[in-house]
């Protein structure tokens, strides 16, 4: 019998890892970056290296998050020491003090703490929210829940006076009436007569049927795969019969997807959905940012899919030229952007507004649109999949 012998493949060459950065690099770059303000926690900039002059990413959250040790003492009342250099750097940052407040308050909770407890804080929106505004002609009009369950001042047992977030604490106490599928997932706990009590608020049953609703819309676009969105953007906004090119999507175009009937708790049977292709290329545009965070991520296959369609170049080159303009009208720096916002607070309803988050911190990656952009953005080079 004869054996074959296969060589050994060689081991893949790897990039040597850039030497780690010590507390005063650290501290030295959250300040040169994050001057306007707190960084979210999984930023990521692409900065070079100041031991190795190599291009790498570096994560102001994380080392912000790393530094809560040196600034407020643990569980064990242990703390570690920041020199009087360092202290100076980050209590320079306008935003340092108000994060390291809000870290205390956040742990001193209880009925004598800065932060109430769960239950005192529905006993409280009992009281301050029996009563909401609510839109006219409804249920045809819809309902902004961040308006009509916008903060208010609250009296606290102990005398105090609280802000009560009402529409951030109805999202938390959401799971009461849809709870999660992972079992991993400890659930709510609040007496019934709390939950009773909120079910008997004159605006409660339109609060609940608008949840429902945003369930079905999320389930659907878990249903309608990527893929198939994509498959629709080059069938509709392609060519014409003529061969003339069509224009982009705009924010009034809808295109129904028959798909299986889906029946939510309240018995409404689903069985068209409205893709809105605007609202999906929003979540498209960061694909083309270095270290952007687009809300769907796309492959290089699938980018240069869509750059083939007649109006993709023009609209990208629109929205960062747009981005740009902005930020020079702001005067802000451009790591210090809209990045940090979350996507519920950028602006809207535009894909050039929306998507302002990361592209005045990162460069933009397309080489055929930077080459025929007559004035690149100033942060980086625009090069293409």
């Amino acid at each position: 019998m004869t054996h074959t012998v296969v060589a050994t493949p060689a081991p893949a060459k790897t990039r040597a890892s850039a030497p780690r950065l010590d507390l005063d690099k650290k501290i030295d770059l959250l300040c040169a970056l994050c001057q306007i303000q707190k960084p979210e926690h999984r930023r990521i900039d692409r900065v070079l290296h100041p031991f190795s002059g190599q291009m790498f990413g570096f994560h102001p959250g994380k080392v912000l998050n790393c530094l809560i040790d040196y600034v407020l003492p643990n569980a064990q009342n242990q703390q570690k020491q920041l020199n009087l250099e360092q202290q100076a750097k980050l209590y320079s940052l306008h935003w340092f003090s108000d994060w390291r407040q809000g870290i205390l308050t956040a742990r001193s909770t209880g009925p004598n703490g800065a932060e109430p407890l769960l239950d005192e804080k529905v006993m409280m929106f009992l009281n301050e929210y029996r009563t909401v505004p609510m839109a006219a002609g409804l249920p045809r009009r819809k309902v902004v829940w961040t308006k009509a369950l916008a903060p208010r001042t609250a009296q606290r047992k102990n005398g105090g006076t609280y802000e009560l977030h009402g529409f951030r604490l109805m999202e938390k106490l959401a799971p009461l009436w849809w709870p999660s599928k992972d079992p991993k997932t400890k659930p709510l706990q609040l007496g019934d007569t709390a939950k009773q009590d909120l079910e008997k608020l004159h605006w409660f049953p339109q609060w609940h049927r608008d949840g429902e609703q945003r369930r079905v819309v999320a389930h659907m676009r878990k249903v309608v795969t990527k893929e198939q969105k994509l498959d629709l953007l080059v069938q509709h906004y392609n060519l014409n019969l003529d061969g003339t090119p069509r224009s982009k999507p705009s924010w009034n175009d809808i295109i129904p997807v028959p798909h299986t009937a889906v029946r939510d708790s309240i018995g409404t049977v689903v069985s068209v959905w409205e893709f809105k292709p605007a609202t999906f290329l929003d979540d498209l545009v960061d694909n083309w940012v270095v270290s952007g965070r687009p809300g769907v991520t796309l492959t290089d296959k699938q980018k240069r899919m869509l750059e083939e369609l007649p109006w993709v170049k023009d609209w990208l080159r629109a929205v960062f030229t747009g981005r740009e303009r902005r930020r020079v009208l702001r005067g802000v720096d451009s790591s210090d952007s809209e990045s940090d916002l979350p996507s519920s607070k950028r602006s809207k309803p535009s894909s050039t507004d929306r998507s302002v988050a990361s592209a005045s911190s990162s460069s933009v990656s397309s080489p055929s649109i930077a080459s025929e952009w007559s004035n690149p953005p100033t942060e980086g080079v625009v090069t293409c999949a």
